[in-house]
């Protein structure tokens, strides 16, 4: 009775007291994960697991594998979302030192992007009690998930060792770390420590197999690479590439040595993306070795860039038939989907019929089509992912562009990544990115829209991605067609200037006059207009003539495009030519202070955590910068020093715009270059909330961005994470031109990494004290433009000479802002004329 007592101490404990083994014995408690007791495949969590320290959670849903896998339906998990992990340990003791152990058991792993790394060790160390990470490390297994999925199989594990006299006891314990965004899963299942039989442990090397990477079509002369292959009666019978939904590629064998295998895999007809490489040891106490994602099937080329394959009938254009299975040579995923579909059937397919673009497409019969659930949870966040993986020469600059088409609240992007799939920072950024479609609201729909992406590759892959960042629920629906990669193979052309440099956005800019070097030759270029600093949808140039080598002309349409500063870019030949900031586009006013646009028709969900809502507010401009792959951000309703007072107290508005940073060194910049009358009086201002060790200003700078500040003030500074909830500020400046800009600036301190930043903003407004009259040719404001507003203005002529100061109103006649008054000016006024006491009408200078 006294031992059987001390056994269910014991067990509560998470441990077991046991006399020397002898082999086969199983020296774990609860090895399988069944007790307390559960039925068969239903999830538990926050219920302590028997026998096991820190583990609460059986039959998770992340990533699942299919259930039950051993007739008991149970199994042990650990997942979450984000940055994170878990451990769990048990010990066993009454051990010998003179005794080799064996700790084994199976692993089920996913993770939901490419961003970061999932990792779990299997480990044994010597003793018990106390901190584990204190206890000596006898041995250990590592598996790293880098690629988005999962392998598909129960990954199996199989580590040996002794207790290290004086030493009596073992604890094996499970570690996972989870390194990127979105949700990761490991599951664990038939769990055995056993004296060992047989200490013929075979292993592969943490890089494995050389080369990593091989091109379809081709066949690639491989080593593999680890130990114990020909140990005791251990024999090498198979070495394959496996990855679910195809046949495996069974390498040919050529020489197997204690501690590598040289061998080749013929990859004619493999599926481009990651395999995982599985090695089979006959009679070795743990047989069959794996690494997820070890080797990776590049293409030679971007192919199928305009999805005609696999053939099929051309879309018929007055009834679409929606064509399922994935485009030949493109490889999907959906990150942040909540369960084991890594590759739903609405992530890629061909010529969908919800909300179809312009049709025929602008290549072939075909397009490309990812339709996200329009019933998604706000947390989950899915994103299509469609990526194609080619072999480059890393020598050479690539650009790609394409087309896109679709509708929803999100942004659906051209990226390039500088390696394969997973060649992404822990934010999942890309090495490259051009956003074709950002926000819009949910019932936005937007047409064949142009994009690019520019890149030069540091190694031999690189993959073409595009991606549908989804941060709200449907409808979301991706098209995109005539998708190509170019190498510049020439010198690039060279951009200096545009003509006019300065237009308002109400207008069709035509025949605007690019200037440079490189145009001629070759195909006629394509001309685009950018906004400095942003990854957004270029205006696309019309009617481009090519006038001489240093001269281009083209149209430009800018109705209602957001006013700031652009890049005037052209394309030739996969080649990039690009001005910076040298256009800029005026707005006719200060528009979106409320930052109520795009409508995402929901309000502000205020509390922890607030939803963001991602995308450049409409009519603002900005510049986020990028450091080790993080960027900047510019949003709406961010949680991060999330304001205490929410909704914001500005009268009739929900959201509030967010700029954010964990790095720093850099400014990030909000703003709207607007049309202003020189000498007129401005005041920028609103209400203010955020924190962290940061500065937030607001200024008025004269012309664009990169102008002269008028007026400056500082709304938060601070050396400590502090926060703070709303408080006033404005800033007041007069004109000194036709152009001014209102700027929003969070400015965090140099190499400070450590904190987070943010700064939030509502109700900004932007309003003049306006000396001139309506109309400006009534200079005596008596209603009627006549002979005695005239005079005035003759006194004020002063042909080639700059606008007298005094009489002040001198400045208002200037209706053509050329800092000058000439006869275009006498032409305005003339416009406007009534005779005395003949009420002017006050739309003659609108």
């Amino acid at each position: 009775m006294m031992v059987r007592a001390c056994v269910v101490v014991c067990l509560l404990a998470g441990s077991v007291l046991v006399v020397p083994a002898a082999v086969g014995q199983e020296l774990l408690n609860n090895p399988s994960f069944t007790l307390p007791a559960l039925s068969d495949c239903v999830e538990q969590q926050n219920v302590g697991v028997t026998g096991w320290v820190g583990l609460t959670r059986r039959n998770g849903d992340f990533f699942a594998p299919e259930c039950p896998r051993d007739g008991d339906g149970v199994r042990g998990s650990i997942q979450g979302w984000d940055v994170g992990g878990g451990e769990f340990r048990q010990s066993v003791s009454g051990l010998s030192s003179s005794t080799t152990y064996t700790f084994k058991g199976l692993m089920w792993l996913g993770k939901m992007s490419t961003g970061g790394e999932l990792t779990v060790v299997a480990e044994i160390r010597s003793g018990s009690g106390g901190n584990p990470n204190s206890l000596p490390l006898v041995a250990e297994q590592v598996y790293t998930l880098r690629h988005a999925g999962t392998p598909a199989v129960w990954l199996p594990f199989c580590i040996q060792g002794s207790p290290v006299s004086p030493a009596t006891a073992l604890t094996v314990r499970i570690r996972v770390s989870h390194t990127g965004l979105y949700g990761f899963a490991a599951h664990f299942d038939d769990f055995s420590l056993k004296a060992a039989a047989s200490t013929d442990l075979a292993t592969l090397s943490a890089a494995p197999i050389a080369p990593v990477w091989g091109v379809t079509g081709q066949t690639v002369a491989a080593t593999i690479t680890g130990s114990g292959f020909t140990s005791g009666s251990n024999t090498v019978s198979s070495v394959k590439l496996i990855r679910p939904g195809f046949a495996d590629i069974d390498a040919t064998i050529q020489q197997v040595m204690a501690g590598s295998i040289l061998c080749s895999f013929d990859l004619t007809g493999a599926a481009m993306g990651p395999w995982t490489l599985k090695v089979r040891v006959d009679n070795a106490v743990n047989p069959d070795l794996y690494v997820p994602g070890a080797f990776v099937v590049a293409v030679p080329n971007l192919t199928n860039g305009s999805f005609e394959l696999p053939s099929a009938p051309a879309v018929d254009c007055g009834n679409i038939q929606p064509i399922p299975g994935g485009p030949t040579n493109w490889g999907f995923y959906a990150a942040g989907t909540w369960d084991s579909v890594t590759n739903p059937t609405s992530t890629l397919f061909r010529d969908s019929n919800q909300y179809p673009p312009t049709c025929p497409p602008p290549d072939g019969g075909h397009y490309a089509s990812s339709v996200a659930d329009p019933n998604a949870v706000w947390s989950a966040q899915p994103e299509p992912h469609i990526y194609q993986t080619i072999r480059v020469d890393n020598s050479k600059t690539y650009l790609l562009s394409g087309y896109m088409a679709g509708r929803g609240d999100h942004t659906a992007s051209l990226e390039l990544l500088d390696g394969d799939d997973a060649a992404v920072g822990i934010m999942g950024e890309p090495a490259a990115a051009g956003a074709v479609h950002v926000g819009g609201g949910d019932s936005s729909a937007y047409d064949w829209k142009f994009g690019f992406v520019q890149f030069q590759p540091t190694g031999d892959l690189m993959t073409v991605r595009w991606r549908v960042t989804t941060r709200s629920p449907g409808p979301h629906v991706s098209h995109a067609d005539k998708l190509q990669l170019a190498t510049c193979d020439a010198a690039p052309p060279e951009v200096t200037a545009i003509n006019p440099a300065r237009v308002v956005n109400e207008s069709l800019m035509a025949g605007a006059t690019i200037g440079g070097i490189g145009f001629a030759g070759g195909p006629t270029p394509q001309v685009l207009l950018v906004r400095t600093g942003m990854a957004a949808s270029p205006v696309v140039g019309t009617n481009v003539n090519v006038v001489d080598d240093q001269t281009i002309t083209a149209d430009f349409d800018l109705f209602g495009v957001s006013g700031g500063s652009y890049d005037v870019v052209v394309l030739k030949g996969g080649c990039v030519g690009r001005a910076d900031g040298v256009l800029t586009v005026v707005a006719s006013s200060f528009v979106n202070g409320g930052f109520e646009l795009p409508d995402p028709g929901r309000l502000v969900e205020c509390g922890p955590p607030a939803q963001l809502i991602r995308g450049i507010p409409t009519g603002w401009s900005t510049i986020l910068p990028t450091v080790g792959g993080v960027r900047a951000g510019f949003d709406r309703d961010l949680d991060v020093k999330q304001p205490a007072t929410c909704p914001p107290p500005s009268p009739g508005e929900n959201h509030y715009g967010s700029l954010s940073w964990d790095r720093g060194g850099e400014d990030v910049i909000a703003y709207q270059t607007i049309a202003a009358i020189r000498g007129a009086q401005y005041t920028f201002g609103g209400i203010f909330a955020g924190g962290g060790p940061n500065d937030v200003l607001i200024e008025l700078r004269d012309g664009g961005l990169s102008g002269p500040a008028l007026a400056s003030t500082v709304v938060h500074s601070s050396i400590e994470d502090d926060s703070y909830d709303w408080l006033p500020a404005s800033v007041t400046g007069i004109a000194a031109s036709d152009t001014i800009t209102a700027v929003w600036l969070l400015r965090p301190p140099a190499n400070v990494y450590d904190y987070l930043h943010a700064s939030h903003a509502d109700g900004l407004t932007v309003t003049v004290l306006n000396p001139c009259n309506d109309p400006f040719a009534d200079a005596d404001g008596d209603q009627d433009v006549d002979m005695e507003d005239f005079a005035l203005l003759q006194r004020c002529l002063a042909i080639g000479e700059p606008i007298p100061t005094d009489p002040e109103y001198c400045r208002c006649f200037d209706r053509n802002f050329d800092s000058a008054l000439n006869g275009a000016d006498i032409g305005f006024f003339t416009a406007c004329g009534s005779g005395p006491g003949v009420i002017a009408n006050q739309a003659c200078d609108d």
